[in-house]
């Protein structure tokens, strides 16, 4: 009896269980956060195709995943593709570690230069880390300087017991995005 529930819950699991062509499919149609965690259950079978390792770690950045992004770090490897990828990930996570530190722990970033990209928490970091108010408000407001009407607002919360970096996105008085990050 046993044994045939194993079989019978060991199909099910084969029969659900996400392929790379489900991962590919799901980035395509923008459902990154899927495509992540589809992606997650493949990568160590698949850690050595950079191609695979890399749109994983795009949809894990655009689904705010960021600290998945550690094991693509340490995947690509292989050509130059593969490690500017990886050296874009690591910029990344390690801009979502010092930003949260900042914030929670008060330590400056005002010395700390390090690259930059579009990501919208790439870009909050730049200002935070030039603000010289920062570690001294509640919230902080920004406008973007390459599209004015954009401004992010950026604050902590505590939520379930975790401290939280949030990053709101507003288009004039329109909301576009709320990022949470821990």
């Amino acid at each position: 009896m046993k044994r045939h529930l194993f079989l019978l819950l060991a199909s099910v699991l084969f029969l659900h269980a996400a392929t790379v062509q489900d991962v590919y499919d799901l980035y395509s149609a923008k459902r990154y956060k899927e495509a992540c965690q589809a992606g997650s259950t493949l990568l160590s079978e698949h850690a050595r195709d950079e191609a695979f390792v890399t749109m994983y770690g795009y949809a894990c950045v655009q689904s705010d995943f960021i600290d998945r992004l550690a094991l693509p770090v340490t995947l690509l490897k292989q050509t130059p593709e593969g490690r500017a990828n990886a050296a874009y990930f690591a910029l990344i996570l390690l801009q979502k570690k010092l930003l949260y530190h900042a914030m929670l722990d008060g330590t400056p970033l005002q010395d700390i230069r390090i690259p930059s990209t579009d990501y919208v928490l790439s870009r909050v970091f730049d200002f935070y880390a030039n603000d010289p108010q920062a570690g001294q408000l509640a919230y902080y407001t920004y406008t973007d300087t390459s599209v004015p009407e954009r401004t992010y607002k950026l604050y902590t919360i505590h939520e379930r017991g975790i401290n939280k970096i949030v990053i709101e996105v507003y288009q004039g008085p329109t909301l576009l995005s709320r990022h949470r990050y821990w």
